[in-house]
């Protein structure tokens, strides 16, 4: 458990870094770029965010097996195999933005033009951008299998404060224009892949110079492709809200709704390095068929998701108002987008307490219910955002997001407990999720009425919603069992 504490500390400062450099920058974006261009910036986060989650499963695959496979010679020849593929994956998916380009300009957003700039253009940038950034996911999954959590991090913090905050500095010193930005953020992103491939191959002790040999993939092409359609389904649930609106939204409003989206998934930010400490550590335990430890390991992690995700989400749902208008210095902006930032961080609170349950079954090798599962959410998501959205805007669209994710929270885990163990496990699941949940909504609802009372503004308020992130973190923490334990056991020595 020391060094899996060790891993998610690590992971946490490299996501934290990762998203604190996205909640610095990208109102100088706005500011810059104005809000109808900062749409299209939202655009390609949504696209790289479809892109990058339909990489073949590859990735989760990569980091299965670097962390369950001891041949050294195997774990090469696999890699150099999922490099290949991933290769020929991103450029098909770079080259197909850049060919569509123009088709996505006119008959998807509708717009050829935006401040002197061809859309169309700014699309096969895009591409461009994908083709660099694609591979990036695949070396993080390899690293993490690796267990070099604190190196892969180290790099990953560098790269996203040259990335998000190179980019607003060329844009301050230059014109600003979007050519400008995604043209920095393609030269950083394949700076940032050459490195990572290195640091993975140096850890293999080398090897790179062999031929790619398709028969490596032998084996594991079953479970990647199970991961690649969990992943397609997954990336219409994180994205399609924001895809449906790119179509009925006019520029400015999808801005608003691009603008608190790219905010919650900040939160989304904080399961993110759960996953990547515990999958590796669960895999790792399922080959030696070590059960008893594999469900200890899993219920810390559920908890860890509890205490910090949650939290998180409902510090933002709360305060949602007056974290945009701090953010962004903008009262019609925050006015306009913190009931959609209220129900998006929700959601993203929803859907991390799926983290776990999906690092299990992956860890067994499973991808059957996943998929179901996720297919039933997406019947349901796209065809009902269309309808809401005509009817209610991008708040219907929000509403609707949450519920969807709020239901998949609810039964997912519960049928993969059942299909993995034989029972939903469902009291030990409501005792790992509901202590530090109602924990956490104390003292977010408490505080919240405090500043709404007291109504101060400026600084006060901002020192106040951090002070509410850590006090509701803490009595979270105090209230699951099992973190509270390790947290004992830690101050004691």
């Amino acid at each position: 458990m020391a060094r899996l504490s060790h891993n998610l500390a690590a992971n946490f400062m490299g996501q934290g870094v990762t998203a604190l450099a996205a909640v610095l920058f990208l109102p100088v974006y706005v500011h810059l770029l104005g809000i109808e261009r900062f749409a299209l910036i939202g655009i390609y986060a949504s696209l790289y965010g479809v892109m990058a989650l339909l990489d073949g499963g590859l990735s989760t695959t990569l980091n299965r097996e670097m962390a369950s496979t001891s041949a050294p010679a195997q774990r090469q020849a696999r890699l150099r195999a999922m490099e290949s593929a991933y290769f020929a994956l991103a450029a098909a998916m770079g080259l197909g933005i850049w060919l569509l380009s123009p088709w996505l300009a006119q008959h998807w957003l509708g717009v050829d033009e935006v401040g002197g700039e061809q859309v169309a253009h700014i699309f096969a940038l895009m591409g461009l951008v994908l083709l660099f950034q694609l591979p990036v996911t695949l070396y993080n999954g390899g690293l993490l299998g690796q267990q070099r959590h604190v190196a892969l991090n180290a790099v990953n913090g560098i790269f996203a404060v040259l990335r998000w905050g190179g980019a607003a500095l060329v844009l301050w010193i230059l014109p600003p224009r979007l050519e400008t930005y995604f043209l920095w953020h393609a030269a950083a992103s394949f700076l940032h892949a050459g490195v990572l491939a290195a640091m993975l191959w140096r850890g293999l002790g080398g090897g790179a110079r062999q031929a790619p040999r398709l028969a490596a993939l032998r084996g594991i092409l079953r479970f990647s492709g199970g991961v690649w359609a969990v992943s397609l389904l997954g990336a219409v649930l994180l994205q399609a809200d924001k895809l449906v609106l790119g179509r009925m939204l006019p520029l400015a409003t999808l801005g608003h709704y691009m603008l608190a989206a790219m905010l919650a998934l900040v939160i989304a930010r904080a399961s993110s390095p759960i996953f990547s400490s515990f999958f590796p550590r669960l895999s790792a335990l399922v080959a030696r068929g070590n059960s008893a430890e594999l469900w200890e390991v899993y219920r810390f992690g559920v908890q860890a998701v509890a205490v910090i995700v949650l939290p998180v989400a409902l510090t933002v749902a709360f305060f949602a108002h007056e974290i945009l208008l701090i953010w962004t210095q903008d009262v019609a902006l925050a006015g306009a987008g913190a009931p959609i930032l209220r129900l998006l961080s929700l959601g993203v609170g929803c859907s991390g307490l799926l983290v776990l349950p999906y690092a299990l079954l992956f860890a067994h090798g499973g991808t059957r219910l996943a998929f179901y599962c996720n297919l039933a959410a997406v019947v349901v998501l796209v065809p009902g955002l269309v309808r809401v959205a005509e009817l209610y805007g991008a708040i219907g669209a929000a509403g609707l997001w949450l519920a969807v994710n709020a239901l998949l929270a609810a039964g997912f885990p519960l049928l993969c407990h059942y299909q993995l163990s034989g029972s939903l496990r469902l009291a030990l699941w409501l005792r790992d999720v509901l202590p530090p949940a109602c924990a956490a909504l104390l003292v977010v609802a408490l505080l919240h009425r405090g500043l709404m009372l007291v109504q101060a503004g400026g600084g006060f308020d901002a020192a106040l919603i951090m002070v509410c992130g850590v006090l509701s973190i803490g009595a979270a923490a105090l209230a699951a069992p099992a973190l509270r334990g390790w947290l004992l056991r830690r101050l004691r020595g």
